[in-house]
């Protein structure tokens, strides 16, 4: 029987990790029942529309703001800074801790509104499965005219620069494509941060982008943009890539990976000074 009366006993409930015992997080036993259906669902993000809607199924009247407040306040739910949303947090966990996902707000806003995003440069090549290392900050590409992102938002470094082709869908997340990724850290190399291990899993990229696809997202990039992509191919074993796309290039001067020109490599079949593969580059 499912109560919706509101007794001052409480039940605590102590998740388990490992050998450790963690310190309960005590429910009162009229939101036992909203708990328990937590527990068996699993929400990761949920809105007050959300808990509205369980408290109809568990047949439950009382106010969802003041359910949400109370699982707050114990502990069950975390606040995120997307206003109206929060996190759930299982008794799985080591207490009233965050999932660590450093994408929850993102799904959160994406969640409350459509918006013009896809993860892009160091954060596309880690949700691609191509860099192994997370990026410290994640990377958020938006449309050039998109000025404003909402404060949720704030902790990703956002550039303005959006693909050709459209974003795909990796872990319920807008990512670019691995043509795109390529594509776009030859037009901007200095966004991409994580170049000394870009060696690490540059030929498997290459391996999943289509020549055609390559060609469209250079389509309107300057000269030097292709002499670097042409460069980066051949780096990955593409030769005969990075010839097809030096047939088209018609560079007026040096072309530059990186900006250290203390610590640079000069490629003369590319006419290209090259700061940024130069650790691992290939001899």
């Amino acid at each position: 029987m499912l109560l919706s009366s509101r007794p001052h006993m409480e039940s605590p409930i102590a998740p388990q990790t490992g050998t450790l015992r963690q310190s309960p997080r005590p429910i009162p036993r009229w939101l036992a029942a909203v708990v328990e259906y937590l527990e068996l669902f699993q929400p990761g993000i949920l809105t007050l529309k959300d808990i509205e809607l369980y408290l109809r199924e568990l047949g439950i009247k009382d106010d969802p703001s003041t359910v949400a407040r109370e699982l707050q306040r114990h502990g069950w739910l975390l606040p995120l800074r997307t206003r109206g949303y929060w996190e759930f947090a299982p008794a799985a966990r080591a207490g009233a801790v965050s999932s660590g996902d450093p994408f929850i707000e993102l799904r959160a806003t994406l969640m409350r509104r459509s918006l013009p995003v896809a993860l892009a440069y160091d954060s596309a090549a880690w949700l691609q499965g191509l860099s192994a290392r997370q990026p410290v900050r994640q990377v958020l590409a938006t449309y050039p005219s998109q000025r404003k992102l909402p404060p949720a938002l704030s902790n990703f470094r956002v550039t303005r620069i959006w693909g050709v082709l459209e974003p795909e869908q990796k872990d319920n997340l807008p990512v670019w494509r691995v043509p795109t990724l390529l594509a776009k850290m030859a037009i901007v190399p200095h966004y991409y941060r994580d170049w000394p291990n870009v060696m690490e899993w540059l030929e498997e990229a290459f391996r999943r982008a289509d020549a055609a696809d390559l060609e469209r997202e250079l389509d309107g990039a300057p000269d030097p943009a292709r002499v670097r992509l042409a460069y980066l191919a051949d780096q990955a074993n593409f030769k005969h890539l990075a010839r097809e796309l030096m047939d088209k290039a018609r560079p007026s001067g040096l072309v530059y990976l990186g900006r250290n020109r203390a610590h640079s490599r000069f490629v003369r079949e590319y006419n290209l000074i090259d700061s940024l593969l130069v650790p691992s580059v290939k001899t």
